[in-house]
């Protein structure tokens, strides 16, 4: 892998600290989850500094985690508590065998993938039959990105520019995020049917971090899944 592509992985994506008293309603989504299905062997692809990957199993009272990441900055981290692996996911295999795990949690990662096929590939082999995978990704069509195109404005996560991000409605620092695969609610769940998931189902969710009027837009508006800012799927094998 290029030096420019590990640069830009370790800036954006090593250090994701967690605290559970700015859990943000996504990851309160997927806390719920893990809670109430209490899977034994879980994977966090992507798990940063792995802090949410404990805390996952702390709630699902699980004999085993695992965390992935990219980034070797990572593996630096709780390295004692949590058993980490720095593994780049869109063309490596996981180090683990067929049906390994009862859960997979995948948030945001996919929109950062030169090859999103591997990561499903590798999903679908290492859970077991009927474990389950929440995936999470922003959304392309939200109703924030249908106002800005509508606007001719560059609709939100996506870029055109690995060092500059003009044309956006929401940004006016031009902070770049890095997303390369970006998704609709239609294009997540038959791009999860062609790799025959089952159970497929997408949880209503609503932005965390909006002012505003928008804060009250999102909650009248997350009902509407087609058209949250972050997608939260939950799919089986």
């Amino acid at each position: 892998m290029g030096n420019f592509v590990m640069q830009f992985y370790n800036k954006h994506y090593a250090i994701t600290p967690f605290r559970h008293s700015n859990l943000d309603y996504r990851l309160k989504l997927v806390e719920s989850i893990f809670k109430k299905e209490k899977p034994q062997r879980i994977l966090d692809i992507g798990c940063g500094d792995g802090n949410f990957t404990i805390y996952l199993k702390k709630v699902s009272k699980a004999k085993e985690a695992v965390g992935l990441d990219i980034s070797p900055k990572a593996k630096k981290q709780n390295n004692r508590i949590l058993t980490k692996i720095i593994l780049n996911i869109s063309d490596e295999k996981i180090p683990y065998s067929d049906s390994y795990f009862d859960a997979v949690f995948c948030g945001e990662i996919i929109e950062h993938l030169f090859n999103p096929d591997n990561l499903m590939f590798e999903i679908k082999r290492v859970l077991k039959k009927n474990g389950f995978c929440i995936l999470t990704t922003p959304n392309l069509a939200s109703w924030v990105n249908r106002i800005s195109l509508m606007l001719g404005f560059q609709p939100g996560f996506t870029e055109i520019s690995t060092l500059y991000n003009p044309g956006k409605i929401l940004n006016k620092k031009h902070e770049l995020s890095g997303h390369i695969r970006v998704f609709t609610h239609r294009a997540l769940k038959k791009y999860l049917n062609i790799y025959g998931f089952k159970a497929i189902k997408f949880i209503p969710c609503i932005a965390s971090k909006l002012t505003q009027p928008f804060k009250v837009i999102d909650i009248l508006l997350s009902r509407f899944v087609s058209m949250n800012i972050p997608l939260v799927v939950y799919f089986q094998k």
